[in-house]
C-alpha cells in the first residue's frame, strides 16, 4: 500500500528530482526498444464462433469454459530518440506572457531582467513539423518537429525572463521549452505567429539584387550551385532559386521560423 511505503516513495521521489537536477542530457522522446524482450504469462479464453442473436450471422465470442495460458513476449523497455544538452538558462520574451504565465503557475522560478541586457544565445530554427487537419483539445497539435541551432548576440530587454536550470521543475521546464519534445509549448501552439511569414519578396524587384549577391558572396554562391546540381527540381524552379538567395540575405525576416526562445549555454 502507498501509506505503509511512503518514506521509500518520498525517498525516490527526491533522489528522482535531484538526479533531474544535476543530469546534463535529458531524453524528450522514446520508443520501444525491441532489442530488449522479457517474456509473461498471458491468460486467456478460447476463441469460438457461433450464431449472432441479433443478424443471424456468424459472431466471435470466448468460451470461459475453456481457459488456456500462453508464454508471450512482452517489450517492456523503451530508448531514447531525442535527447538534449540542458542549458544553463532559457531566455524568454515577455511578449509571451502566455507561456511564462504557465510557467510560475506549475512552480518553476523566474527572474525579471531589470535591465536591457546584450548576450550571448542559441535560438533554434524550426525546419519542419507535421500538423492535423483536426484540432485536439483546441489545438493542432504539431509532431514530427525537426531544428536546426545557431547562435548570435542578441539583445534582451527590461522585463525579458530568464529562468536558471538546476530547479526542482527541471523535467517541466525542458519537456515544454524544448519545441522537438512532444507535450512543448511549441507543439500546444504557442508559439505559431513564428511559423506566419509576414514578409515577402517581388521577383522582379529582388533579381537585380539576387545577382549582386551572388557575385559578393562566395560562400552563398557555392552553396546555390550546389544545390542546383543536387536537386532537379530546384534547377527549373526560378522562383526556388530566389527564394534560396533572398532566405539567405540581409532582406530575409530575421524572426521568421525563429523559436524566440533563447538557450544560454554559456
Amino acid at each position: 500500500h502507498i501509506s505503509s511505503n511512503m518514506t521509500e516513495l518520498l525517498d525516490a521521489r527526491n533522489t528522482h528530482v535531484q538526479n533531474l537536477k544535476d543530469t546534463k542530457t535529458v531524453d524528450l522522446n522514446w520508443a520501444s526498444d525491441y532489442d530488449r524482450v522479457e517474456k509473461t504469462t498471458f491468460k486467456g479464453y478460447e476463441a469460438q464462433y457461433k450464431a449472432s442473436e441479433v443478424t443471424g450471422q456468424s459472431r466471435l465470442y470466448y468460451d470461459r469454459t475453456k481457459p488456456y495460458e500462453k508464454e508471450i513476449p512482452f517489450y517492456n523497455s523503451y530508448k531514447a530518440t531525442n535527447s538534449i544538452q540542458k542549458p544553463k538558462a532559457y531566455v524568454i520574451p515577455q511578449a509571451y506572457a502566455k507561456v511564462i504565465e504557465r510557467l510560475q503557475w506549475n512552480g518553476v522560478y523566474i527572474e525579471t531582467l531589470e535591465s536591457d541586457s546584450t548576450m550571448t544565445l542559441e535560438f533554434y530554427y524550426i525546419e519542419d513539423y507535421d500538423s492535423p487537419k483536426s484540432p485536439y483539445e483546441g489545438h493542432f497539435l504539431h509532431s514530427g518537429v525537426k531544428t536546426r541551432t545557431e547562435s548570435f548576440r542578441v539583445k534582451a530587454r527590461k522585463g525579458d525572463v530568464i529562468l536558471y536550470t538546476g530547479q526542482e521543475k527541471d523535467a517541466y521546464i525542458v519537456q515544454t521549452l524544448e519545441p522537438t519534445a512532444p507535450d512543448s509549448y511549441f507543439a500546444w501552439n504557442f508559439f505559431d505567429g513564428i511559423l506566419m511569414q509576414k514578409e515577402y519578396f517581388s521577383s522582379y524587384v529582388f533579381e537585380d539584387l539576387a545577382a549582386d549577391l551572388l557575385k559578393k558572396d562566395k560562400t552563398l554562391r557555392e552553396a546555390f550551385d550546389t544545390k542546383k546540381k543536387e536537386d532537379e527540381d530546384f534547377a527549373g524552379n526560378a522562383r526556388a532559386q530566389l527564394r534560396f538567395i533572398y532566405e539567405r540575405s540581409p532582406y530575409f525576416e530575421p524572426t521568421y521560423l525563429r523559436y524566440p526562445v533563447g538557450r544560454m549555454v554559456n
